[in-house]
């Protein structure tokens, strides 16, 4: 075969183009089938095509627990990411929306094995202009610092151990304290929620708490 042959999917049999192809550790996976799989799964090179078909006959029953899935609680992170709660059978999924199109992983909260909330410090030293119109350094120096929240999520499951996304899209300025002080709330309360209050030791107090 070249070099440019085109290859054929191992999972639905169709072909697959020049751009397309997402390797397996004995195969190959087209995109479409790819975008099947579920959004925390990491291992797609080192997995095989019998791998790659359990997980999908697992994200079509996953529809069924979606249709099921009540959301009593729904904790929305500042950008797309939501924590649905199902207090009634006790499961939970994080996704922008819950539906079978979005298809978000149905997990009970027993499968938490962890969940704290990291954040990350940035600095930027600071200038200014001269008279000539050069940038300076100030002496001493001055800093602009900034922060990243991000939920970090350990789970008990056969296809990912976790589930970290961050609560914002962009950096929170360090004089935002009203901004802050948000973000750390949602990030407790998402805490709270998938601890079911059995984990008060990864409750992280913040920058304000």
């Amino acid at each position: 075969m070249g070099l440019f042959d085109k290859k054929v999917c191992d999972i639905c049999g169709e072909k697959i183009g020049l751009l397309g192809n997402r390797k397996l550790d004995d195969g190959n996976l087209c995109k479409d089938c790819a975008k099947k799989l579920s959004p925390w799964f990491e291992e797609r090179r080192h997995s095989t095509v019998e791998d790659i078909k359990k997980q999908l006959a697992y994200r079509e029953q996953n529809k069924e627990a979606v249709r099921n899935f009540r959301v009593t609680r729904d904790l929305k992170a500042d950008n797309n990411y939501h924590v649905f709660i199902d207090d009634n059978h006790q499961k939970f999924a994080i996704g922008t929306k819950m539906d079978v199109e979005t298809n978000p992983d149905i997990l009970d909260l027993s499968q938490v094995t962890s969940c704290r909330m990291d954040v990350e410090q940035d600095r930027t030293e600071e200038q200014y202009r001269d008279q000539n119109g050069e940038m300076r350094d100030y002496v001493p120096p001055r800093y602009k610092y900034s922060y990243k929240y991000k939920m970090m999520i350990g789970i008990n499951s056969p296809w990912f151990d976790d589930m970290d996304f961050q609560l914002h899209n962009f950096d929170i300025d360090a004089n935002d304290r009203g901004k802050i002080m948000a973000v750390e709330q949602i990030g407790n309360q998402i805490i709270a929620a998938l601890s079911g209050g059995n984990m008060a030791g990864n409750m992280n107090t913040g920058m304000y708490g």
